[in-house]
């Protein structure tokens, strides 16, 4: 019995372990040393709207941020090729085109917007986010993520 005991409680502790180190693992931007493509949380807009993304993300924020800005960018928010800063990808555009971007750590769905999106792997239009009638929030991504915005209507 103490034997068998003993075994389940290691399988707990080392699940718990586990979890913990998945949950407070640091934000993708750390993860980006030497910038360069592919090193961190990847975005594409295939829409034909301009959409925000940031290089910054703080665990208190949880998954989710709700603000035209995240407190990450400062005040007045920092808005450029720039650490700790978002910048605006237009039509077409992918992050890797700004340096300070090869690690992109959340994306902005705007304010009366529904947005499309998915990432690597998912068809196209896999998820939505509805937000008529409410204010713009931000979505955390991972530095394994590959996010494509598909579709906005507003």
């Amino acid at each position: 019995m103490k034997k068998g005991f003993a075994y389940a409680a290691a399988v707990v502790l080392f699940a718990a372990t586990m979890n913990l180190t998945v949950l407070t693992g640091p934000s993708a931007a750390g993860d980006c040393a030497d910038p360069k493509p592919g090193c961190g949380g990847e975005v594409d807009n295939n829409s034909t709207f301009s959409v925000s993304i940031s290089n910054c993300w703080e665990s208190v924020y949880g998954t989710w941020e709700n603000g035209d800005n995240l407190p990450c960018h400062g005040n007045p928010p920092r808005v450029g090729n720039k650490a700790k800063a978002r910048v605006w990808l237009s039509p077409g555009q992918r992050e890797d085109q700004y340096s300070a971007f090869y690690d992109t750590d959340a994306v902005k769905f705007p304010a009366g917007c529904t947005t499309y999106y998915h990432y690597w792997g998912q068809p196209k239009e896999w998820h939505d986010e509805d937000r008529h009638g409410k204010d713009s929030i931000w979505l955390k991504i991972s530095d394994i993520d590959h996010f494509y915005f598909d579709r906005i209507s507003c």
